[in-house]
C-alpha cells in the first residue's frame, strides 16, 4: 500500500494511543478530530473509508453513511464492521437478570444497528457484500467481562441513574461469578460481519 492514510475520531483523547504508536513507528498517518456526520473532506477524496464497530455510536447513522459515500472516489469501498443481532446472548441474559434483581424491568442491551439492519442504510452503493464470522470469546477472568459490561451503559435501551447502574453491575458480578463457578470459564458466542460496499 502507498498513499495518504487519515485516522479520525470525534474525541482527540480516544486517538492518543494510536497517535503515539504512529509517531513511534514513524507511520505516515494524519489524524483528524471530527464527526462522521459532517466530514471536512472534499467529494471523492478517498479510495477506501473504514468504519470499524463505530457507526452505531453516531446519532445520525444514515448521515454518516451518506458522508462516507460522498467522500469516496468512483468504485471506492466503504468497509463497515457490525455485530449481528444474535451476538453475545450471555451479555443480554446477564443484563436482563441483573436489572430484574435490582427492580428495573425491561432493560436490555440495545442493538441500534446490526448486520441484519445495515443494508437499508447502504442503498446508494452499487453493491454491498457481507462476509459473516462466528467465533467464541472465552474468558477465565470474570473482571474482563464485568468491565466490558460496564462499558455498555450508553447502549442500553433506557437511561439509568448512576446508583441504578452501580446496582446492576453489582448484581451482574454475582451472576457472572456463578457462571464461572459452574462452568469454569465464560464462553460467549460472537457473531459479526464485514460489509464491503462499492460506490
Amino acid at each position: 500500500f502507498s498513499g495518504q492514510l487519515v485516522g479520525m475520531d470525534i474525541s482527540e483523547g480516544n486517538m492518543k494511543s494510536v497517535i503515539e504508536t504512529s509517531k513511534r513507528d514513524t507511520l505516515d498517518i494524519v489524524f483528524e478530530t471530527g464527526t462522521a456526520e459532517k466530514l471536512r473532506f472534499a467529494d471523492e477524496s478517498f479510495d477506501i473509508v473504514i468504519a470499524k464497530h463505530m457507526i452505531y455510536h453516531v446519532p445520525d447513522m444514515q448521515k454518516a453513511v451518506d458522508e462516507a459515500y460522498r467522500c469516496l472516489k468512483r468504485n471506492g469501498l466503504f468497509i463497515v464492521t457490525l455485530n449481528s443481532g444474535a451476538t453475545r446472548p450471555l451479555l443480554n441474559k446477564v443484563i436482563s437478570e441483573a436489572s430484574k434483581k435490582t427492580g428495573i424491568e425491561k432493560i436490555s442491551h440495545e442493538r441500534r444497528l446490526t448486520t441484519e439492519m445495515y443494508p437499508q442504510l447502504a442503498k446508494k452503493f452499487s453493491s454491498t457484500e457481507l462476509k459473516e464470522f462466528k467465533n467464541q470469546i472465552i474468558l477465565e477472568d470474570p473482571q474482563i467481562y464485568i468491565d466490558y459490561l460496564d462499558s455498555c451503559r450508553n447502549l442500553l435501551n433506557m437511561v439509568v441513574t448512576d446508583a441504578e447502574w452501580f446496582n446492576i453491575i453489582k448484581a451482574s458480578e454475582i451472576i457472572i461469578k456463578d457462571v464461572m463457578k459452574n462452568e469454569g470459564k465464560i464462553i460467549e458466542q460472537n457473531s459479526f460481519g464485514i460489509f464491503i460496499c462499492r460506490k
